[in-house]
């Protein structure tokens, strides 16, 4: 059973430390493109990162990723295949000790009532040149 819009407003209703979300995807206010208004719960999130290694550039994905759940909870239904598809095509690179690792990852996910009706991630990964 997957999370309604419903379940999203009752939990920011519950948690009066929580700062104010939408009332329709859940999203922290400012972080929905269409609060107050938002007619369901579409959020999407895209960022960067680069690490020394393979290793530290899935840990500062991860860092972005837990930021991501924070401001759209909406996303508690991908994030953790949207981790582990992310540390996957990471482990798909060679291991070169001497370039950083860079990603850049984008996700979406659309649940307008019960459960998602569409979920979306395009992930990046590269070696890029070599550290000094």
């Amino acid at each position: 059973m997957f999370p309604s819009n419903e379940w999203l407003r009752k939990k920011i209703e519950s948690d009066p430390d929580e700062p104010e979300g939408c009332p329709a995807c859940g999203a922290i206010a400012g972080a929905c493109s269409n609060y107050p208004n938002c007619p369901g719960g579409q959020m999407s999130y895209s960022f960067s990162v680069k690490g020394a290694t393979k290793a530290d550039a899935v840990t500062a994905a991860n860092v972005e990723f837990d930021k991501v759940l924070v401001a759209q909870p909406v996303h508690s239904l991908d994030m953790e295949a949207a981790k582990t598809a992310t540390a996957a095509f990471t482990n798909l690179l060679a291991d070169d000790d001497k370039c950083h690792t860079v990603l850049s990852v984008n996700g979406s996910v659309y649940v307008p009532t019960e459960g998602p009706r569409q979920v979306s991630i395009s992930i990046s990964a590269g070696l890029d040149a070599p550290r000094k």
